[in-house]
């Protein structure tokens, strides 16, 4: 199971990404509407939601094959 995302502070690894230009002027505009404090505020927090989306899936999926139906 994936640890909840906190603002706790934790050691972090600065990494090098590369966007298309309409992905760094979607998170740019975000950041200047105060949505996200910076970039990789923006690229975290989307990360996080796909980790906890895909973890939802497979917890679905899971639970799916350990009951079976019953119609």
């Amino acid at each position: 199971m994936l640890e909840p995302y906190s603002m706790t502070p934790r050691r972090k690894v600065q990494v090098s990404v590369t966007l298309n230009e309409d992905q760094l002027a979607w998170i740019d505009k975000h950041v200047n509407d105060n949505r996200f404090a910076t970039r990789s505020h923006a690229i975290v927090y989307a990360l996080t939601h796909l980790m906890r989306e895909e973890e939802a899936a497979r917890t679905s999926e899971e639970g799916n094959h350990k009951v079976p139906c019953v119609a």
